[in-house]
């Protein structure tokens, strides 16, 4: 988006908390979950998302999380006997086991959605929820439908492409390999629009009180963004074969010198920090583009969006690739050194630079939309409580 071109009013994010005391929360959560047998994990994970949710602030107000341990648990209380049942089931009659993995897997769009409805209405600010719509239908259409796609297409260039015997006695090769290939190529090919269409999902589904947010970027954006990653590959992948070629010309058909030794593990030393700067390119490109490209469209008083909706409302995300890695490198050597006891302070050290890139513009005063939206919302009477939640970690 253009920034500049609008008269925006810059409201940045803040996150007020600190290691030392998250710390404290972090070891009694570890603690209680190992004497409880995990049955504490409810309480820890409430408490976690309490503290890091009460100390990211916008304007002067922090953001709430609303969901309580029983309703965390009670959930995980009836996956764990889903989970129970199928193994029980798969040991005793694998193929009844088979058979429940496909219904399970038939659910995975379902659960998202519960997922997401569950989080975005145990979130609120300045006592306004969030809310999330339950769109089974589409969230069929854009998590199952490609998956089944994919396993059709493979399917097909598998067991049409069955090579002759009379073509193998004759020595002809079978071109199966290469449909095989192609049809991976086409599937790969096509996971930046899926991507998309996920993003524009969750995003075009979601809503703060009675106002809908906007993704609104179009699929080209992240086919730019997986084109400039395959060039990082590509690139990897050269400088790789120069590497083994340049240790391939030193012999060592003998005995197994000290420098032999050490190829393999400069080789694996060396794969490590390059996927991860891979990783965190991807990660920190993808999520410049989905907040840099979210709108937030506030509705009229009947519940349409407003002529100037789609300009009222955005984000500016700011992070950097350098920084982001530096910050992956170095919480992952504390993390290592300090045998995890570091580990709050990483995630505060992450969750403060993520709230320093990320600001919110509004070309209206935010006070009077949030008290807009209190308005609206309660004008709806919308229902906090349902009779089946799944609260899960997509």
């Amino acid at each position: 988006m253009d920034f500049e071109a609008k008269a925006y009013t810059r409201k940045p994010f803040e996150f007020t908390g600190k290691a030392s005391e998250y710390f404290g929360i972090w070891i009694v959560n570890i603690i209680l979950t190992i004497l409880t047998l995990g049955i504490y994990s409810a309480w820890a994970k409430v408490r976690t998302n309490q503290y890091f949710y009460g100390n990211t602030q916008l304007d002067g107000s922090a953001f709430q999380y609303l969901a309580t341990p029983m309703q965390i648990l009670r959930s995980r209380a009836i996956a764990a006997l889903l989970f129970a049942f199928y193994y029980s089931i798969s040991n005793i009659y694998p193929l009844a086991g088979g058979g429940l993995l496909a219904i399970i897997l038939l659910l995975v769009p379902v659960v998202v959605v519960l997922s997401m409805s569950f989080r975005m209405r145990n979130t609120a600010y300045r006592n306004v929820t969030f809310g999330f719509k339950r769109n089974f239908k589409r969230a069929y259409l854009i998590f199952a439908g490609p998956v089944v796609a994919s396993i059709i297409i493979l399917a097909f260039a598998v067991f049409t492409e069955i090579p002759d015997p009379e073509l193998v006695e004759d020595g002809q090769e079978s071109s199966t390999p290469f449909v095989i290939l192609g049809a991976v190529f086409l599937i790969f090919f096509a996971f930046p629009f899926w991507e998309f269409l996920q993003t524009q999902f969750v995003v075009d589904n979601a809503k703060y009180g009675t106002s809908a947010f906007k993704f609104e970027a179009g699929a080209s954006k992240f086919y730019k963004l997986y084109l400039m990653a395959f060039v990082i590959v590509i690139m990897i992948v050269a400088l790789f074969g120069f590497i083994i070629g340049f240790f391939s010309s030193f012999d060592f058909s003998q005995d197994m010198s000290e420098s032999a030794m050490m190829f393999p593990v400069m080789i694996g030393a060396s794969i490590f920090p390059l996927y991860l700067w891979m990783f965190t390119y991807i990660q920190t490109k993808k999520a410049n583009l989905i907040y840099n490209h979210l709108l937030l469209a506030p509705t009229s008083s009947d519940h349409t969006l407003s002529s100037n909706a789609l300009s009222n409302y955005a984000f500016e995300s700011r992070l950097t690739v350098t920084y982001m890695f530096y910050l992956y490198v170095t919480n992952t050597l504390a993390i290592t050194v300090s045998l995890g006891l570091l580990i709050p302070w990483t995630m505060v050290r992450m969750a403060r630079y993520r709230a320093q890139t990320m600001t919110f513009l509004a070309q209206t005063d935010l006070d009077s939309f949030v008290a807009d939206q209190k308005e609206q919302v309660s004008a709806l009477g919308e229902e906090f409580g349902e009779m089946f939640d799944i609260e899960v970690g997509i």
